[in-house]
């Protein structure tokens, strides 16, 4: 089991954490994304990449490209699952950034685990607006959602191959923070201090808030951490029913249906459409109020309180969390959600487990190992 801590960066923006790649191992600013599959790292190649801090592969002597792997494997049909260059690829997120390079193979060392010949996707060039913050994100989702590829395995599922964690399980808890690191601006009591903490292998049942279990819900599509949410509620009136959802560690914001973005933002005085998705809000919303997900029977809240942002030019009026997406019955679950209740993300049963979070203010808790814990 490997325990990872997170930095809570820029307001909830993001979550990343230390990662080390090769032999020797260089270190990196990884950011830990359930929804997409590939390990995408800067690399020393590239000359305009984000990040602080770019991989050599020149400076690693487990490092092959991707070919040179399956060759010394002796892989000789290896070259029939690309539709391409077996070296390359690229990719394209929701909000546009790209990025593209060369595929390699490298240990990967997470904690106290290392995955061995772990693929890893090279940036050459990326687009302007790709993450100026960390210098590579580690897909969790699924590997089938990458293809082509010969061994589209995320770092997680190798973990689970070679033997390296006994529980086929994964879990987040994301901390808040607000601007320049205050506490919540609305409830003076609580003591909110960021940070957070991936878990490979085990769960952290101390997390869950007293006189709650875990929930479980199957994954209904084993690409993406997708599940069925029953009905969501906001101000405790029913809005919208039976949306598909996909828990998404690498997304800031809620994307949800225009109809339930609508029926929030409506009950938010103050509040204004600035573009065709998005709104601003007031920054004094009431943590009372809430957004509930009900999944397998059970209701799991988002307070109002924690749809403001960043603040932006209108005067006094801030980023909402909330967006607008494409789909009529389809949502992206981002760090809105997740950075209130405890998710856990259950490869080997293809089930996602959510649970209240405690909060800090509710108690203090400490990060030693004794705490953590699996939980089927």
């Amino acid at each position: 089991m490997a325990q990872i801590p997170l930095i809570d960066y820029d307001f909830d923006r993001e979550y990343y954490g230390a990662v080390q790649v090769g032999e020797p191992p260089q270190t990196f600013k990884i950011d830990f994304d359930t929804g997409s599959s590939k390990f995408i790292l800067s690399s020393k190649a590239c000359k305009d990449c984000s990040g602080s801090t770019r991989f050599d592969p020149a400076a690693s002597h487990t490092f092959r490209l991707n070919n040179e792997y399956e060759n010394e494997l002796g892989n000789k049909n290896s070259s029939s699952t690309f539709t391409s260059d077996p070296n390359t690829w690229h990719i394209t997120y929701g909000d546009m950034s790209h990025a593209e390079g060369i595929l390699g193979r490298d240990h990967v060392t997470i904690a106290n685990l290392t995955v061995r010949h772990q693929q890893i996707a090279l940036i050459l060039s990326e687009s302007a607006n790709f993450d100026d913050v960390v210098d590579g994100i580690m897909g969790l989702s699924f590997g089938t959602l990458s293809s082509p590829s010969s061994h589209p395995q995320t770092l997680f599922e190798n973990m689970m191959d070679q033997g390296l964690v006994k529980h086929g399980v994964f879990s987040f808890y994301l901390g808040k923070n607000y601007p320049n690191g205050t506490s919540d601006p609305i409830d003076s009591g609580s003591d909110y201090t960021g940070g957070g903490e991936v878990i490979f292998g085990g769960v952290d049942t101390s997390r869950v808030r007293e006189g709650f279990e875990i929930v479980y819900t199957p994954v209904t599509k084993p690409k993406y951490w997708q599940i069925n949410i029953e009905n969501i509620f906001v101000a405790g009136q029913r809005k919208q029913s039976n949306i598909v959802g996909i828990m998404d560690t690498g997304t800031t914001l809620m994307i949800v249906p225009e109809r339930l973005a609508f029926a929030v933002h409506q009950l938010i005085p103050g509040a204004v459409q600035i573009s065709g998705q998005s709104w601003t809000i007031p920054c004094d919303l009431t943590s009372t109020t809430r957004i509930e997900l009900e999944i397998e029977g059970h209701r799991f809240a988002i307070p109002f309180s924690d749809l403001v942002r960043e603040a932006v030019r209108l005067d006094g009026q801030m980023a909402s969390g909330i967006d607008k997406g494409n789909g009529p019955n389809f949502m992206i679950i981002g760090d809105l959600f997740i950075k209130n209740n405890y998710v856990v993300f259950d490869q080997a049963n293809q089930r996602v487990g959510i649970a209240p979070l405690k909060f800090p203010s509710l108690t203090k808790h400490s990060s030693s190992s004794k705490n953590s814990s699996y939980s089927a």
